[in-house]
């Protein structure tokens, strides 16, 4: 009441100016000394009911926030998981920059696309995602940042803080657990409390803790409530428990009702057309505390702009340029950081410069390398005559010369197949083959793996590289080829960044940020689908392979927490009933936290590739593990430190990964944990120290039946390495 009373009281001084100030009400509001709080609090008290409501709603496609009257600008959104979509830099996936596990090179693809952003006045970026990889089929995987909660939550912090610095609002999403795109809107994903806080809520809580501006909800349920209407997510732990102070988007067309959203805490429904926040609908509200809702939903858009600098100046910044050079340099910099390389038998790579060479670039990816594919993340690239592919060879062409020939050539020409020294084949998709709304296999397409088969048959020196978004099957044909390379979507400059690595130029540093496994059984959740059959929904029954339908959506059903939901004619082709919620589809997460490499950890089975993993071509030599605090309280932590040498011949990252075990638990814990890791780049023969902070959190698990962290006393091995399967260093630390 006291800060309403002193806003009315500041804006009648600032109503008493000479007649011949044009400046704005937010001009004068943004002048003053008052905090953030109060400024956000000045505005909102002069903005009339209409004013609100059009404030929580969008204006157009990807705009909000535009009071004429006040000064208030129309805020421009865009999606950014791979660049600023459709017209930025194509930058690689964020699945590919994580495998840098590098966080510098994602803080500084963060801050281009900020900035990119800034040059067009899109000031709100609709990223990163940050959605766990639960399995390999989600279209939307590459999109977001692996399997492991650890690595995920540092590489957000690292992207979040980075966009923010250049006043750009960044939004996590998606708000929880969208693990899969088949029938996205009408499949809750059951997870029970442990799992969601051990596994799935990290990354958005260390956004939080990052000041993350905003949190786009998903379009599915959780536990049998959309996420638009989930209070239990988004009141309870979001904003009362984290103390998230920005706002909370509806991801576009995922609003279903208006009570149900209004009174659980989303604050801004998007796009423009979506029925349900409009002033028809709030109106018909009986609700006591409405205006209360109401105010609460504005304040935290108005303090959230205004605290990342949204109204410091105009929307766009011309001093920026929309595509620098630097940009391109910067993309192919992350593309060689985070392509893997996991095959290299008889050191089939790198190509020889001083030696004339014969290589032959196959297969229909080829010519046409997907740099991004369809959906939000879409970025064109740039390149004369393509859109979202480049042809390979374009960036092999500077490798050309008398004594280097590199050819392109179909799989029938067995004859130039035969005479080659490498032969480079190029498995994917096309295009639009896997990417938003659009789930994939798990295995290469039939032509794939057929063509593979045929080329070692004809050439022994045979090179797979994956232009697929993540994880694929590999038992079947890994055995008949010499190398294999996970491209993945690497953005503009992907045929380049290749090129570098295949001839040696850029020595390859990525590192798995998933796990790649040898049958389907090995993932935790087929597991769990196998022994409780009846109670997981993954795939479409006719199939064990895919979670797919053919357009992607499979079907889409509306919601509602209230049968006497307002709905407008816009929505009127959609059924609605009050049995809803008893209608649609379940997918319990009945593997727990058991996925990935703690699944293969507690069924003692190996991986095909563990999660961690990329070769090389030189080799790191790990040791000295010491720790500063062999017994401390847990508040207190401790520091672990090693040393790595390059005992190769060339120049090359290394990345330290530390994991956590308890050996002794009062209840079940995954086997290990990964809880620190480090990038660090050696001169051959040059060694340096590593040091690795571990804190309360780092040995630390949820108690559901007390509902709160525990960290209980005793014995934790510190495990040290450079994937989850090889950790030779071992050490014991006590917590007290």
């Amino acid at each position: 009441m006291y800060r309403r009373i002193f806003a009315g009281v500041l804006f009648c001084l600032l109503s008493c100016v000479s007649q011949g100030d044009e400046k704005t009400f937010l001009r004068k509001v943004m002048e003053t000394d008052l905090s953030v709080d109060e400024k956000a609090e000045m505005i909102l008290a002069e903005m009339t009911y209409d004013e609100k409501v059009s404030f929580i709603n969008g204006s157009a496609w990807k705009i909000q926030g535009e009071v004429k009257r006040l000064g208030l600008p129309a805020v421009s959104m865009q999606d950014s998981t791979m660049g600023i979509s459709f017209h930025g830099t194509s930058f690689p996936s964020t699945l590919i920059v994580t495998s840098s596990w590098d966080r510098a090179a994602m803080a500084a693809m963060a801050e281009a696309v900020a900035k990119e952003g800034k040059a067009r006045g899109e000031r709100v970026i609709l990223g990163p995602g940050v959605n766990i990889y639960r399995m390999p089929n989600c279209g939307r995987n590459f999109e977001y940042m692996g399997e492991d909660p650890f690595l995920t939550s540092e590489m957000t912090i690292a992207y979040v803080r980075a966009m923010q610095s250049q006043n750009v609002v960044s939004c996590v999403k998606h708000f929880l657990a969208n693990n899969q795109d088949f029938d996205r809107h009408g499949t809750s994903s059951d997870i029970d409390e442990r799992t969601m806080r051990e596994i799935y809520l990290p990354p958005f809580e260390a956004a939080v803790r990052a000041g993350v501006g905003s949190v786009m909800t998903g379009y599915n349920p959780v536990n049998g409530f959309p996420m638009s209407e989930n209070k239990y997510l988004m009141t309870d732990i979001l904003k009362n428990e984290w103390g998230f102070k920005g706002f909370i988007v509806s991801d576009w067309m995922s609003v279903y009702s208006t009570e149900g959203p209004f009174v659980s805490g989303l604050d801004l429904e998007m796009p423009v057309g979506s029925p349900y926040y409009d002033a028809k609908c709030i109106a018909a509200l009986n609700l006591a505390d409405k205006e209360k809702l109401l105010d609460d939903k504005v304040f935290r858009i108005l303090r959230t702009y205004i605290e990342k600098g949204l109204y410091d100046g105009p929307q766009i910044d011309d001093s920026l340029e929309k595509n620098p050079e630097e940009h391109d340099k910067l993309a192919r910099r992350l593309a060689e950081e985070g392509i893997v390389l996991l095959k290299n038998q008889d050191n089939i790579l790198p190509v020889s410069q001083t030696e004339p060479r014969n290589v032959v670039l196959v297969g229909a990816n080829s010519r046409n390398l997907n740099t991004t594919t369809v959906g939000a993340c879409t970025v064109f690239s740039g390149r004369p005559g393509r859109l979202m592919t480049v042809n390979a060879l374009s960036g092999f062409k500077p490798y050309r010369d008398r004594e280097t020939k590199i050819r392109q050539c179909g799989v029938s020409d067995v004859v130039t197949i035969k005479n080659a020294d490498v032969v480079l084949y190029f498995a994917g998709l096309w295009v639009f083959g896997e990417g938003e709304a659009n789930d994939r296999n798990w295995e290469m397409s039939e032509r794939n793996r057929k063509e593979i088969h045929k080329l070692s048959k004809l050439n022994p020196n045979l090179v797979v590289v994956s232009n697929y978004g993540g994880g694929i099957e590999t038992e079947s044909w890994l055995h008949e080829v010499k190398g294999f390379i996970q491209l993945g979507f690497a953005g503009k400059w992907a045929d380049a960044a290749l090129a570098r690595i295949v001839f040696g130029d850029v020595n390859p540093s990525g590192k798995l940020p998933y796990t790649m496994v040898k049958k389907w059984e090995d993932f935790g959740p087929v597991a769990a689908q196998v022994e409780n059959p009846d109670k997981l929904v993954i795939w479409p029954k006719d199939t064990k392979y895919r979670m797919i339908s053919p357009l992607g959506t499979g079907r889409f059903k509306v919601f509602g927490g209230d049968p006497k939901m307002l709905k407008s004619a816009a929505f009127d082709r959609f059924e609605y009933s009050p049995d809803v919620y008893d209608r649609m589809d379940r997918m319990e997460y009945a593997e727990g936290r058991y996925l990935g490499y703690r699944f293969l950890d507690k069924v003692g089975r190996p991986a095909q590739f563990p999660f961690g993993f990329g070769l090389s071509y030189t080799e790191f030599e790990i040791t000295g593990l010491t720790v500063s605090r062999k017994s401390f309280d847990a508040a207190q932590g401790t520091d672990v430190t090693v040393t790595v040498k390059n005992t190769g011949e060339r120049a090359g990252a290394e990345v330290v990964q530390l994991y956590v075990h308890d050996p002794v638990s009062r209840l079940d814990r995954v086997y290990k944990e990964l809880k620190g890791f480090e990038k660090i780049f050696l001169n051959p023969g040059e060694a340096k120290t590593v040091t690795m902070s571990l804190t309360e959190e780092s040995f630390r698990y949820y108690d559901d039946t007390q509902k709160k962290w525990i960290v209980e006393p005793g014995q934790f091995d510190i495990l040290i390495g450079n994937s989850s399967e090889n950790l030779p260093l071992r050490t014991s630390v006590t917590v007290r």
